[in-house]
C-alpha cells in the first residue's frame, strides 16, 4: 500500500440553524502532524469568514492542543507559531471564539479533510458531503 505524504484540510461553515454556507478542503503537499493541520485549517477558515464579512462566528475544532489559542500563556504545541497567528487575527475580532468539540460533532469537516488529499487545488465541494451534512444536522 503506497503511503500518502500529504495532509487534507477541512474547512465547513454553517449559520446558527445548520445550514452550510461554505465549505473549502486543500490538499497540502507536507505530512503534517495533526494539530499542525488543525491550526492550519482554522486560520484558513478564520480568513474565509473575514471575506465573507461574517461579525458573529464560534470555531470549532477537534484538536486540544489547538484549543491553547483561548489560553493567555504561550504554547508549547507543534502549531505553536500558527497558535499566535491565530490569536492576533482573534484579538480584532471581538465576535469570535474558538471551541473545542469532539470529531463526531463535526464529521463533514473530517469527510472534506480525508477527501483533500486526492486533490490538487482548494476546491468548494460542499455538495459533495451533502449526505453527512444532513445527518449532522438531524443529530443536533
Amino acid at each position: 500500500m503506497l503511503h500518502s505524504k500529504n495532509s487534507g484540510l477541512g474547512v465547513i461553515v454553517r449559520d446558527a440553524e445548520g445550514e452550510v454556507q461554505a465549505s473549502i478542503c486543500c490538499n497540502i503537499d507536507a505530512e503534517l502532524q495533526p494539530a499542525v493541520v488543525e491550526a492550519m485549517a482554522l486560520r484558513r477558515a478564520l480568513m474565509l469568514c473575514y471575506d465573507l464579512g461574517f461579525s458573529r462566528v464560534v470555531f470549532e475544532g477537534d484538536c486540544q492542543e489547538v484549543n491553547a489559542i483561548n489560553s493567555s500563556h504561550e504554547s508549547s504545541a507543534k502549531a505553536s507559531s500558527l497558535i499566535h497567528d491565530i490569536k492576533r487575527l482573534l484579538k480584532y475580532r471581538v465576535g469570535w471564539k474558538v471551541s473545542f468539540n469532539y470529531r463526531e460533532t463535526n464529521l463533514a469537516a473530517y469527510q472534506l479533510a480525508k477527501l483533500a488529499i486526492s486533490l490538487l487545488e482548494e476546491r468548494n465541494i460542499h455538495i459533495l458531503i451533502h449526505n453527512v451534512v444532513l445527518q449532522e444536522k438531524l443529530c443536533i
